[in-house]
């Protein structure tokens, strides 16, 4: 294949330029090192460098600054974007530096430009990420242990009357309606849903043995680790927490399934990935805030495991939400279809369907103008 079968225009975000002359740095990365009574130095090789484009690009037309500000926009937008190279192909780089623009009213309909690319990739993090998710996860099997320990030392049922067993029996009736209603149960994986009719059939085995009861509550309050678990243990947080309960067993009760489900929704986090910024802040502070609340009922031993675990969770959502799109708003002030305003925003028509689907745009061909819309940043 010739050269000029492999020539594409020149386009940076997707947007075209003309090419006068084009030049590439390209090699290795080495260090020279000299030693005492050595005529030849020791080169050390640290990896091929990393590339470097010069262009010396122009616009010609009448409308020329039509397509010279859509690249200066694209240029200051931030970010690594796409380069399609004349002659080496296609990378993804950032502009280096500044663009140069000449153009003079003697040389009217003309725009010529330097500019200077590099290669350019987020710095990955995929350690750090998997070390803040075991670090995580760690800290909720500590707190689950230890409510799992606290209850087994308070819930004794086997020497107490008929009216305490009717109570226990009244706290986890309110507890499973309390649990369907709020984890649409229908919809639940068939392993939870098997857990909750275990405790429901099963009732009168489980409340003479703390250990079956807690594994039970862990079961259907821990084991479910979609996005909408969260919200949905969290709604547990204060399941009778208000009420007045005199008897141990069935005070603990209540108070293992408050902490399951505060513990539950933490064990959601190092099991999902974030779509963006916004959602990994919103469910960091609900649950930072309902461990919060956990705290001021624990004692000293089971407070300290709460603020590792809370540091824990704090740290694991900052970690994986450092290249994560932020949620924008944006104003078109035409009715345009959503392919259009998608590759508009990413270069991408891709990403239409995310937008349609969250500003519920009726038909993905008519996007309203004049209307405020929620868009996602680039990546």
């Amino acid at each position: 294949m010739s050269w000029l079968d492999k020539l594409q225009p020149a386009k940076f975000r997707g947007i075209l330029f003309y090419v006068d002359s084009a030049e590439t740095t390209a090699g290795r990365k080495t260090v020279e090192h000299n030693f005492p009574g050595k005529d030849i130095n020791y080169i050390e090789d640290l990896g091929r460098a990393t590339r470097k484009f010069n262009f010396e690009a122009y616009f010609l037309g009448n409308d020329y600054n039509v397509q010279r500000d859509a690249l200066i926009t694209a240029f200051e937008t931030g970010g690594e974007g796409d380069l399609n190279h004349p002659y080496l192909g296609d990378f993804k780089v950032k502009l280096i530096g500044v663009a140069r623009i000449r153009e003079t009213s003697a040389d009217g309909g003309y725009c010529s430009m330097s500019l200077q690319f590099s290669e350019s990739e987020p710095p990955a993090v995929p350690a750090q990420v998997i070390a803040t998710q075991d670090a995580l996860l760690d800290r909720v099997n500590d707190a689950i242990d230890n409510i799992v320990d606290a209850f087994e030392a308070v819930f004794d049922t086997l020497a107490k009357g008929q009216e305490v067993i009717d109570d226990i029996s009244a706290t986890v009736n309110n507890a499973v309606v309390a649990i369907e209603t709020v984890k649409s149960y229908g919809k639940k994986l068939l392993s939870i849903q098997d857990s909750i009719s275990n405790l429901k059939n099963n009732f009168l085995a489980l409340v003479t043995s703390a250990s079956d009861m807690a594994q039970a509550f862990n079961n259907i309050l821990t084991a479910d680790v979609s996005i909408e678990a969260v919200t949905e243990n969290l709604a547990l947080k204060d399941f009778q927490k208000d009420e007045v309960i005199n008897e141990p067993s069935n005070a603990a009760l209540s108070l293992l399934i408050r902490q399951f489900a505060v513990i539950g929704a933490a064990n959601v986090i190092p099991n999902i990935e974030f779509e963006t910024t916004t959602q990994a802040a919103e469910i960091r502070d609900l649950i930072s805030l309902a461990i919060d609340d956990l705290m001021d009922e624990a004692d000293n031993d089971f407070y300290d495991q709460l603020y590792a675990l809370r540091g824990a969770l704090l740290k694991d959502i900052e970690t994986r939400s450092l290249n994560l799109p932020q949620i924008l708003i944006k104003t078109f002030p035409d009715t345009l279809p959503s392919l259009f305003i998608a590759y508009d925003l990413y270069e991408d028509i891709e990403k239409a369907p995310d937008l349609v689907e969250r500003n519920n745009i009726v038909h993905p061909g008519f996007v309203p103008g004049g209307v405020p819309l929620e868009v996602l940043s680039r990546e």
